[in-house]
């Protein structure tokens, strides 16, 4: 008894948003920058913070609109079982005594952006934690254009795009191969990576409005 889904706590930038386009629309004639029909779901603790500033202006010059997902906190909690109880829309739930509460709390933020991606009009959205940062090599255009290459390629494919998760960084990343510049214009070279990739972290990362609704 007494499962329920956990409130939703964040902020948005830029209301009166326009309406989604589906991911790799052409930008039209005077169309603004802000084209993907996407929006950045940013874990923070505060919207004023160094770091979320920095990543709100680099995910708009992306073309994302941002919103501020408030970051959980153990002490935001009476308990660790009513955090848990949070995490997992149940009073009744075990703990789980692998995790710290730091840990939980974290799976907390992101349940919340993705549940704020899931309730969006945007056909899709990502995540980001606010410690993540676009590469000093890697410019606005040229990442909107590899999300654009990324979608296309996969429907391409036959690949449903809705059943697509995009790892958009990763710490320690290994891949089987590297990737030569012809597909990605002037990306440099040690940033491309193709083949089977395995990593750590999950600080951005992108998925459909649909995927994010079944999480």
């Amino acid at each position: 008894g007494g499962c329920a889904p956990p409130p939703l706590l964040a902020s948005a930038h830029g209301r009166g948003r326009p309406p989604a386009s589906p991911p790799g629309t052409p930008r039209q004639p005077g169309e603004p920058a802000r084209l993907l029909g996407w929006m950045a779901a940013i874990i923070s603790r505060s919207n004023t913070s160094s770091n979320y500033v920095r990543l709100a202006s680099q995910t708009r010059a992306i073309g994302l609109v941002t919103l501020h997902i408030l970051a959980s906190l153990p002490s935001q909690y009476p308990s660790r079982r009513s955090l848990v109880a949070e995490l997992f829309g149940c009073s009744t739930v075990r703990d789980v005594p692998r995790l710290t509460s730091f840990e939980i709390a974290l799976l907390l933020s992101h349940k919340r952006a993705l549940a704020a991606i899931a309730s969006s009009r945007f056909d899709w959205g990502v995540v980001f934690e606010e410690d993540a940062t676009l590469h000093p090599s890697v410019q606005p255009k040229q990442a909107r254009q590899l999300l654009r290459h990324t979608l296309a390629f996969a429907g391409s494919l036959g690949r449903n795009l809705d059943d697509l998760f995009l790892f958009l960084g990763a710490c320690s990343a290994h891949c089987d191969q590297n990737v030569t510049q012809e597909y990605f214009g002037q990306v440099h070279q040690s940033l491309l990576r193709g083949g089977h990739c395995r990593g750590y972290c999950a600080h951005a990362y992108a998925m459909s409005r649909r995927r994010a609704g079944t999480l």
